[in-house]
């Protein structure tokens, strides 16, 4: 028997599996995914709120009523502001993650 075996079989200890019924793990503190608040602050403004409660999306700033790809990203924003002949730079629509 060499060294690495003699070791292990000396120090061997079972391996611990996470019980389903029984978790130790607390729940995950629910991320704020929209911002209703922020309908009718200058983009600018909207965006820095955005960043501060969730640093971890990317936000995409688009004038309304522009045409954009279809489809569901957990880490991104989308911030929809006035534009236009009247542009304004006010958010028009809630925000939310997707």
């Amino acid at each position: 028997m060499d060294g690495y075996t003699a070791y292990h079989q000396r120090h061997w200890r079972p391996i611990e599996l996470p019980n389903p019924r029984r978790s130790r793990r607390r729940p995950r503190k629910m991320s704020k995914t929209s911002w209703p608040e922020v309908v009718g602050w200058p983009a600018t403004q909207a965006v820095t709120q955005i960043n501060a409660d969730r640093p971890d999306v990317a936000i995409e700033v688009i004038p309304n009523g522009t045409t954009v790809a279809p489809g569901y990203n957990a880490e991104r924003v989308r911030v929809f502001f006035a534009a236009g002949i009247v542009a304004t730079g006010l958010v028009v629509s809630t925000p939310a993650v997707g």
